[in-house]
């Protein structure tokens, strides 16, 4: 039976390489033909041909050994969907590309002179493309649109290949259960940054995406020109949609601005220059310090045993939770707090990143590990003190709030327990309880009664809580109700 088997996979060999070399001959002399047979020498040997039935082996699985393979490639390769999206991918040019794959059908025996392939012709594709993909994104969504989606938009300065600087406006859309993690709209590119602006060109977004009637939530960050009550981009926004919209102000650039004013209340005014002087410092010093020694921890008042054992325990839940952090600095945070608190003494201390002022996250990793090496950074006593502070403040109360800042319906809540904490606080740390308190009670103005009632399914609030919310809501509704109208 062995002989046998070998004698049906020859005469298969023979076959299926008489019909390549037939594929061959009929392409070399069809030119209209939409793909062309190219082959490849893996060696080159005196009598060998590219059209020769030892030079192709359709049958892998016998284990034979080839000298050549023969592909199939479309004479406009650029017109190819997974050729396009892999260049774009890896933000290849035009030019770029346009060389790769003429010294790819080079390398395959290929002529390029039987293929369309010049810069205009790759950028002309390339663009057919991306319009043909984004048309069919736009008819899948239509199959399955949402009925209830909140819009995201943020801008950034940016710049291309050339190094000309401008604005880009990211679009996002979120919703239960299609886009739990959000999806994009687009990146449009904007000539300013103005609050008209940015609501034109999002508005221009959502007609496009046909979803100006799904839509029943803004989510912005809480600068001037988004959150302005007569030119920011949520009211222009909210009048071109025609409809009172809920407003979410991202609570991470709030606690942005607390951290930085506690900062500062302790510190002192942050340089003028590009980076914090404090965090160049730590980072220069870093690859001299020795990490294997014990770090310092910080001393817990007794007054705040209780919630920094609770505090401890949370972080160990959340980090336990694979799928919560969605940054690894966020992480390492949380991590770095557990290691302050005497929790986890066996811990990977990161390489300090960016130092620029910019980058709020840098504040509290960089506090962070400015005070676990306070000894071997040789800062003076004072200024150890101060960093015990700043420290105490961002594990017990700071980093506990913000981890759960960004959950909309615990926002209202989380918000007002860290006001009270910190009006509390004053009897422990003035200066820093009033820094903290003043600028959280700046940006309290989106606790209304139409995104406080959130509150109501947060399992962060007490059964007690939510019956007392639940009357006066029911008593709202019902009167609202016999008025014509309709209390969400």
């Amino acid at each position: 039976m062995l002989g046998r088997d070998k004698i049906l996979a020859k005469d298969l060999k023979k076959k299926t390489a008489a019909i390549a070399d037939q594929t061959v001959e009929n392409v070399s002399h069809d030119s209209s033909c939409d793909y062309v047979v190219l082959a490849s020498s893996s060696s080159s040997k005196e009598g060998d041909s590219l059209s020769s039935s030892s030079d192709y082996d359709a049958d892998v699985g016998l284990g034979t050994s080839t000298q050549s393979i023969k592909l199939m490639a479309p004479k406009n390769i650029m017109k190819n969907t997974h050729v396009s999206q892999a260049l774009d991918r890896l933000q290849v040019t035009d030019n770029d590309a346009t060389m790769l794959m003429g010294a790819f059908i080079k390398a395959c025996g290929g002529d390029i002179a039987m293929f369309s392939l010049s810069r205009s012709s790759t950028k002309r594709a390339r663009k057919t493309n991306r319009l043909e993909i984004s048309q069919d994104i736009l008819e899948k969504f239509a199959e399955n649109r949402p009925q209830h989606v909140a819009i995201h938009w943020d801008g950034k300065l940016t710049e291309d290949r050339l190094g000309n600087r401008y604005e880009a406006l990211s679009i996002v859309l979120s919703c239960q259960p299609q886009y739990s993690e959000g999806k994009l709209l687009g990146i449009q590119k904007i000539q300013n940054a103005a609050g008209q602006t940015q609501a034109e060109t999002t508005f221009d977004i959502i007609k496009k995406w046909d979803i100006q009637d799904a839509v029943t939530a803004l989510v912005f960050d809480t600068t001037a020109s988004n959150s302005g009550w007569k030119k920011g981009a949520a009211k222009i926004l909210e009048d071109l949609l025609g409809k009172k919209v809920f407003y979410h102000a991202c609570r991470h650039h709030v606690y942005e601005l607390v951290v930085k004013d506690v900062w500062k209340c302790l510190f002192g005014k942050a340089t003028t220059g590009p980076e914090n002087t404090w965090f160049a410092h730590l980072k220069k010093s870093w690859s001299s310090l020795d990490r294997k020694q014990q770090f310092k921890t910080l001393t817990i008042p007794i007054c705040f045993k209780e919630r920094a054992a609770m505090t401890v325990e949370n972080f160990k839940l959340l980090l336990a939770r694979k799928d919560f952090f969605t940054r690894d600095d966020y992480k390492q945070c949380v991590t770095n707090a557990l290691a302050l608190l005497g929790a986890d003494g066996d811990i990977h201390h990161h390489k300090p990143g960016a130092t620029h002022h910019a980058r709020w996250m840098g504040t509290i990793l960089y506090a962070q590990k400015m005070f676990m090496w306070a000894d071997q950074l040789h800062y003076k006593s004072e200024e150890v003190e101060l960093l015990h502070r700043f420290n105490l403040f961002l594990v017990l109360f700071y980093i506990p709030a913000w981890v759960a800042s960004s959950i909309g319906r615990d926002a209202a809540g989380n918000d007002l327990r860290l006001i009270q904490d910190m009006l509390s606080y004053k009897e422990h740390d003035e200066q820093v309880s009033k820094a903290a308190s003043q600028k959280l009670l700046k940006h309290d103005w989106y606790i209304v009664e139409e995104t406080a009632v959130y509150a109501l399914f947060s399992p962060s609030e007490s059964n007690e809580t939510r019956e007392n919310m639940e009357r006066p809501a029911l008593v709202e509704c019902n009167c609202t109700h016999q008025q014509g109208h309709y209390f969400v």
